[in-house]
């Protein structure tokens, strides 16, 4: 018995939600698995206490034990024992008890007891001593780096989310008594397992409790975990009044929003302090697929139920009946809280299932048999790091502080926004003039926000003396990019460092930046093999990847197919998106630097930090390029206007509002290497006034010392030529692959072809609010909308105006008062963009609205056909998205393929864009071989769905 926790399904599994799953480590779009509290300490309140005694002893000798521990399980209840053995537990109500007994060397002995009223039981105890009890446990061994990343996972699991500010505080003081593992049962999946060879010592500095717990089993699946163990809690002391006061405002908050709360508001009927809402999930919904958008789930997924309904009389005496044969949602509406599924909901969500349809709950709140409660979200947070003991009482006068938390100030809010490039390269370094391919995927702190995040990756190379070698910018699409950097043929040999970031990571600090060391090796410098062994499989316990090649050995000119599959340690399929190189040994020495890339992107996933950020945001989120720049009027002071931004030839255009100061910043724009843009503020008659003037970016400051490599390098008499691209006479060459710039057609031709958008409003769900205006119908029926602004999506920034499409016309001035003059009945559908709105290019920087009516008026308002006189706007060029040709790579089945000239190429294959199937995490490529007998490396490294980075290496040889 015990503190247990069991491990079931998924709830994302059970919703049905057509997000992809992630991996329960790092967090996922639903990172709380169904958990299932085991209670096994029953307390009933009574005014009539009980006094349990009792001697331990020895069950081999029969002498009695001095300082046994003797406590009731899950509370603070607790004793030791006197030199006698004897012990006497007082001041206990009548109930159902876990009554426990440890001593060190010996088994923990526990024992259910019946407490009832009148009666002062006396119960002896006979410990059996430990047969492993002189093994010596082995510190070294296990701070090691797999062990660390290990009981991290552990950490995460028993103890809790380490941003939350509670369990945070709680640390494990003995660490070094857990063990690790994997496994596999016949029968069942694989698991991850850990073990205790004695109590484990957790104190937790935010709720003032010392913790010993006893773990007897602990195993996790992937479909959840299961923990069970007894713990014996202590009051520690204080150092002042201030911190009692802090751990008793803790408790509280802690219990309210708790599972006991909320099965205690059930009994209770509790229909005047409104703490909870709950709704009735339907699983399958008819004519309707499931959103992250809990105002699109109700009345289709979700159905209100009355929280006085659920809880009915039992035939037992001091017990309470809850009845639902539906899985419930609860939100704790008095709570404020980030949640990973409803995107327009900030309020603590959990949810419960009864097994069998029924739960029986004692007048605290705790439940009978828990194996009956099936818990996930945000109730299944908590785990050790936030656990009260069960004789814990509530101070009702404080229930006021768990609705005080502001989510502005959460820590977790800003930790959530975070995100990071992890890079991979075609190789590890370059001789002046070739070309870095890389791939880069875009990891998050919390994956739910990837739609919300930049959309623009900077890639830099910076040299010895803090000068940007190369530069480029590429677009991030479904949270990836590709692309190349050419380096200059006059490139000076030495070590040059590798740096990728958005806009958005600067205001967290350059830690987040991505960094790789790039040494750059003269013509005349050959680059020797350095001593780190070829690693075969650089991640370890998370995930299981596999390579085959159709042979061990290959001829010359013949066709390399490769199989690649990966699992978790569970067994099941991974969904992931990654990159492949295949490169010459002989020609490129392997140095081998993706170990300390793994480690670092897995230790920034697993080490998240409590984010501060100022008032104010310094780099705003950018959806596409962006600009930034400032406005004076007429007698040269600022003042806030409408900044037209046009690109191209001007039938396409944005607003964007600056602010008192005259500052504005816009993004959106798409494009290729360069564009004219032109800028105004225009008066009433579209004429322009006053200047703007744009502002110049600037890049992050280099770091103050460039990281290096030791490398053992050898001169050479003549020149590499292998990799001279000035002088490729006798190689085979490819033609280049030309990519064409986008080219940004006018608004009223592209009409509908924008994609989905994020939200559609049908002519079915318009007729459920006849004769009321657009205007007011999109703030009832579209979360954050108000009068004047489409969504707060962009973090603060004044967006201005949405744009607004009538029947593919578009129209300016203030949108929502247009809206109004529309009414639902006028009106076939609405499409609304938010996070889809790049499509549209600057336009789309506050969001568009998609307006189709039943009679395709185009009379309203000022259409966007009327001619902008370009005179009088100031004109800049500013630098696009960086080309990226296509990776060449010879095909020889085909007979057009040039066969006469040599193929000694050193990168044989480079392809930035494989996904595994999501079914069987399954994916194939080929490539064809080259003319020289040598050794070839497939290196493949990528993100998988759930965060998690990995790298995999193999060798082939190629003869003649």
């Amino acid at each position: 018995m015990g503190h247990r926790l069991t491990f079931y399904p998924l709830l994302k599994d059970v919703l049905g939600s057509k997000r992809p799953v992630q991996s329960i480590f790092p967090v996922s779009l639903i990172p709380h698995l169904f958990i299932l509290f085991f209670f096994c300490c029953v307390v009933e309140s009574s005014a009539q206490r009980i006094t349990v005694s009792g001697q331990v002893r020895d069950s081999s000798t029969g002498l009695p034990l001095q300082f046994a521990n003797v406590f009731v399980n899950n509370t603070t209840i607790n004793t030791v024992t006197d030199g006698q053995g004897m012990y006497s537990l007082s001041g206990i109500s009548p109930g159902t008890y876990e009554l426990v007994v440890s001593y060190v060397g010996y088994n923990t002995l526990n024992r259910k007891i019946e407490l009832q009223t009148a009666n002062n039981p006396i119960l002896d105890f006979s410990l059996e001593p430990k047969e492993d009890d002189l093994e010596e446990i082995d510190v070294t061994s296990r701070m090691d780096k797999k062990w660390g990343r290990q009981l991290k996972r552990f950490e995460k699991v028993f103890i809790g989310n380490p941003l939350d500010s509670i369990a945070g505080a709680a640390k494990i003081l003995n660490p070094w008594v857990l063990d690790f593992g994997e496994g596999k049962t016949s029968e069942g999946p694989r698991y991850f397992y850990a073990t205790a060879q004695e109590p484990i010592q957790i104190e937790n500095t935010a709720l003032g409790y010392r913790i010993m717990y006893d773990l007897l089993d602990f195993k996790q699946t992937r479909n959840g975990f299961y923990y069970l163990g007894l713990s014996r809690f202590e009051e520690m002391e204080p150092p002042s009044g201030d911190v009692a006061g802090l751990w008793h405002e803790n408790r509280q908050r802690v219990f309210f929003g708790s599972t006991r709360h909320l099965l205690k508001t059930m009994i209770e009927k509790d229909t005047i302090s409104k703490e909870y809402q709950v709704y009735e999930v339907n699983l399958f919904p008819i004519n309707h697929k499931r959103t992250n958008t809990f105002s699109q789930e109700l009345g289709h997924s979700l159905e209100l139920v009355p929280i006085d309904s659920i809880a009915k009389q039992s035939s037992l005496s001091g017990r309470n009946l809850l009845v639902s044969d539906a899985m419930l949602e609860a939100h704790h509406i008095k709570g404020t809280a980030l949640n990973s599924y409803y995107r327009d909901v900030y309020n603590p969500i959990s949810w419960l299932t009864f097994k069998n349809d029924t739960l029986l709950v004692d007048p605290n709140g705790v439940p009978l048999d828990p194996a009956q409660l099936i818990l996930s979200g945000q109730m299944a947070e908590d785990r050790m790091g936030r656990f009260l003991p069960m004789d814990f009482k509530p101070d009702l006068a404080l229930a006021y502080l768990q609705q005080e938390a502001n989510i502005l100030e959460d820590p977790n809010k800003w930790n959530s926004l975070r995100e990071k490039p992890f890079v991979q390269t075609d190789k590890s370094y370059y001789y002046p003039g070739e070309t870095i391919w890389f791939k880069s995927n875009m990891m998050y702190q919390n994956p739910i926000m990837a739609d919300s995040l930049s959309r623009v990756l900077y890639v830099e190379l910076i040299g010895e003396e803090g000068d940007l070698a190369a530069t480029g910018i590429f677009p991030i699409e479904k949270s990836k990019t590709s692309g190349m950097l050419k380096l200059p043929q006059s490139l000076v040999p030495g070590n040059y460092l590798l740096r990728a970031y958005t806009n958005w990571m600067r205001n967290f600090g350059e830690n987040d930046f991505y960094y790789q060391p790039i040494p750059v090796s003269g013509l005349y410098q050959n680059i020797e093999m350095n001593d780190h062994p070829a690693t075969i499989l650089e991640n370890d316990s998370e995930l299981v990847l596999e390579m085959k090649t159709s042979k061990e050995v290959y001829g010359r000119r013949e066709k390399v197919s490769v199989d690649f599959s990966i699992s978790d340690l569970f067994g099941q399929p991974v969904e992931a998106d990654f990159s492949v190189a295949v490169t010459d040994i002989e020609q490129v020495t392997p140095l081998d630097l993706g170990i300390p890339t793994i480690l670092s992107a897995v230790e920034w996933i697993y080490s998240p930090e409590k984010i501060q950020l100022p008032d104010t945001i310094t780099f705003p989120i950018e959806y596409g390029i962006g600009l930034a720049g400032e406005f004076l009027n007429t007698k040269g002071v600022p003042e806030k206007a409408k900044i037209t931004i046009v690109q191209g030839n001007y039938d396409d255009f944005g607003e964007v509002e600056t602010d008192s100061m005259g500052y504005f910043w816009a993004s959106g724009l798409y494009f290729y290497d360069s564009a004219e843009i032109a800028l105004a503020a225009l008066n009433p008659r579209l004429r322009p006034y006053g200047s703007v003037k744009l502002l110049e970016g600037t890049s992050p400051a280099p770091p103050s010392e460039l990281p290096k490599l030791d490398l053992l390098i050898t001169e050479m008499i003549s020149p590499q030529r292998d990799f001279s691209l000035d002088n490729m006479e006798g190689f085979m060459t490819l033609e280049e692959v030309i990519v064409e710039d986008a080219i940004i057609e006018p608004l009223e031709k592209r009409n509908y072809g924008y994609g989905p958008s994020d939200r559609s409003f049908s002519r079915e769900r318009l007729d459920a609010f006849p004769g009321a205006s657009i205007g007011a119908f999109l703030q009832r029926n579209l979360p954050g909308a108000t009068s004047t602004r489409l969504s707060s999506h962009n973090y603060g920034l004044n967006a201005g105006d949405p744009l607004l499409i009538i029947d593919g016309s578009r129209y300016q001035g203030n949108v929502f008062e247009m809206l109004n003059s529309f009414i639902t009945d006028e009106i076939e559908s609405i499409e609304v963009y938010i996070n889809n709105s790049h499509v549209f290019g600057m336009a789309g920087f506050a969001g568009v609205i998609m307006v189709e009516t039943k009679k395709l008026d185009k009379t309203r308002g000022n259409s966007e056909n009327q001619v902008l006189d370009k005179e009088g706007f100031s004109l800049y060029t500013i630098k696009g998205f960086t080309k990226t040709p296509e990776f060449p790579s010879p095909d020889y089945s085909e007979p057009s393929q040039n066969r006469d000239l040599p193929d000694q190429r050193h990168i044989l294959y480079w392809n930035p864009s494989l996904i595994t199937d999501q079914e069987n995490g399954k994916v194939s490529f080929s490539f064809y071989s080259g003319d020289t007998e040598t050794t070839y490396r497939i290196v493949i490294q990528g993100l998988t769905d759930g965060n998690m980075p990995f790298r995999m290496v193999k060798d082939i040889r190629v003869l003649k």
